[in-house]
């Protein structure tokens, strides 16, 4: 089974109420390899005919996080001087199931980072990180794109632990009001 250690939701920020209207997922499985999953925001289509198709590509670990923004840029924001350059470099046409580090050599990678930098994103992000998520060292990252972004990180968790048989409290909540 899958584990998530990260998710993105992906639409349109409420102007007056503040929140989230999502257009679309993204999230981090790890399970002995990473994976970014891309799903539209209707996981339970309306219309059997047309069932939606979930984008799966596998990331370097160094990259990571912006693997994922690459992958936002080309099928979210369809940005489209992002999407020539990526089929020049992409051994995979439709750009929708792919591993990173096996199909496109580092300086190809970097350029398609640089171009995802410059390319604005009319979407509003919310990162949530879960705690132990390999994003963790690389969310200084963020700072380097065009983005509307909140990023959530872990600050409190109680759960059983299997190894101590207890269970264990990390982290710390303020006290209510």
């Amino acid at each position: 089974m899958a584990v998530m250690t990260a998710q993105m939701l992906i639409g349109h920020g409420h102007q007056t109420h503040g929140g989230l209207e999502p257009t679309h997922y993204l999230f981090l499985s790890t399970n002995g390899r990473q994976a970014w999953i891309l799903a539209p925001e209707n996981l339970s289509p309306d219309d059997p005919a047309r069932p939606w198709r979930k984008i799966i590509w596998i990331p370097t670990d160094e990259h990571t996080l912006e693997d994922g923004l690459l992958m936002l840029g080309l099928h979210v924001v369809q940005d489209k001087d992002l999407i020539a350059a990526a089929r020049d470099v992409f051994r995979n046409p439709d750009l929708t199931a792919l591993q990173i580090l096996k199909q496109v050599p580092g300086p190809a990678r970097e350029f398609l980072y640089s171009l995802t930098r410059r390319t604005p994103f009319h979407f509003k992000i919310i990162l949530s990180v879960f705690a132990g998520s390999s994003l963790i060292p690389q969310l200084g990252r963020l700072r380097e794109y065009q983005l509307d972004v909140d990023v959530l990180t872990f600050r409190f968790g109680r759960g059983f632990s299997h190894t101590e048989n207890r269970m264990v409290t990390k982290g710390k909540l303020e006290p209510s009001a």
